[in-house]
């Protein structure tokens, strides 16, 4: 039951039907709302209404966006209830930003599960549509949580903004050391203090301190799996754990705007101690670039976007003698404009390092052995 208070124009058209203090604490019942959703007496905010909304679709057999049935049915989602989180979870886009971070999950699967014989016959080519795994399929997601921990990956994510693909990343993959890099220092980042897996690194990635920082970074990291090949680090001896797949090193980028995804491609060409590369590029540059290819959209009728003609051209910017480059397209994104199908920002340049293929015992760390 919720009480509602009305205000004294509506009091006074209500008079013939009973006093004002009865309209006042009239308690009206909330039949909208689940049974398990009726109990919650704190104010709402964006994640109590989606999981709410995500429950009686589930329960009406109402067809719902695999992503989010994942997010709404992983046991970790009540911890993000907590008031630590409310920074987050009071986001208005809030079932957006769930789609896109588990997006660059999706990928981060795909690099550790999909390095079957298919996936290395097509390095190099395009592939126009990005094939979900199976459990999307199936709307099975703790199948997919429970095969692969993060144990042995490090993750930076460019241009984080509040840490939220970060954050998801800390649940889904429990075992990964995730950095999240953002210049912007007016941010409320508290939540990240709550999170032992994820770091703030305050940052600009145009800048050439950004590029040494990196080396650095990876380099530490490669050597710490190296000197500790049966845990993740020394403080794991006192509780065991099973031993990491090997060194692996993701730079992730989503929705950079303009020149940034240029520089995440630069950094990912220069440092080889980087295995994959997630990145969705976002807005075009606003200069004489963006403007030659919003001219060339036109010459072609509009059957390729400006946004579809940027990606392509940081696409061909990955140098491809080093990495297998892949240019995907996740329909699973939602948009959030008027404007359709058409303005929805769900191209990932996917990038791995071609050497992870020629070692061995690298290999076995990276991906799983080709069946057969």
């Amino acid at each position: 039951m919720n009480t509602t208070r009305l205000s004294g124009k509506y009091e006074k058209a209500l008079e013939p039907w009973g006093s004002s203090s009865y309209w006042k604490n009239l308690p009206i019942p909330i039949r909208n709302r689940s049974t398990q959703a009726s109990m919650i007496k704190r104010k709402w905010n964006s994640l109590d209404f989606l999981l709410d909304h995500a429950q009686r679709d589930i329960d009406s057999g109402n067809d719902i966006n695999a992503y989010v049935r994942e997010f709404c049915l992983s046991p970790w989602v009540k911890r993000l209830q907590s008031p630590v989180f409310a920074n987050l979870m009071s986001a208005k886009r809030l079932k957006k930003e769930i789609v896109e971070a588990y997006a660059v999950i999706n990928l981060l699967r795909r690099t550790v599960n999909m390095g079957n014989k298919c996936d290395r016959k097509n390095d190099g080519e395009v592939d126009h549509k990005l094939k979900q795994p199976k459990d999307y399929t199936q709307n099975s997601s703790r199948k997919m949580s429970a095969k692969f921990d993060g144990s042995g990956m490090l993750v930076i994510d460019l241009c984080s903004g509040k840490g939220f693909t970060a954050t998801m990343m800390n649940f889904v993959f429990p075992r990964a050391t995730i950095i999240a890099v953002d210049r912007d220092p007016r941010m409320r980042m508290s939540h990240i203090s709550h999170l032992p897996r994820v770091r703030y690194h305050h940052a600009d990635i145009c800048s050439p301190q950004f590029s040494s920082w990196l080396r650095k970074v990876v380099k530490s990291f490669i050597a710490q799996t190296q000197r500790y090949p049966n845990a993740e680090s020394p403080s794991s001896k006192s509780s065991p754990s099973p031993p990491p797949r090997g060194r692996f090193v993701v730079m992730v980028g989503m929705h950079l705007c303009g020149t940034l995804s240029e520089v995440a491609v630069r950094e990912f060409n220069r440092n080889h101690g980087i295995s994959a590369l997630v990145l969705c590029p976002c807005c075009m540059p606003k200069k004489e670039k963006g403007q030659r290819l919003t001219e060339l959209s036109r010459r072609l009728n509009r059957k390729q976007t400006a946004y579809q003609l940027w990606c392509w051209t940081v696409f061909h910017q990955v140098d491809r003698k080093r990495a297998a480059r892949d240019l995907l397209q996740d329909d699973l994104m939602l948009s959030s404009k008027k404007t359709g199908i058409r303005d929805i920002k769900n191209t990932f340049i996917y990038a791995r390092r071609r050497s992870m293929s020629s070692s061995t015992s690298q290999n076995n760390a990276y991906c799983q052995p080709c069946p057969g």
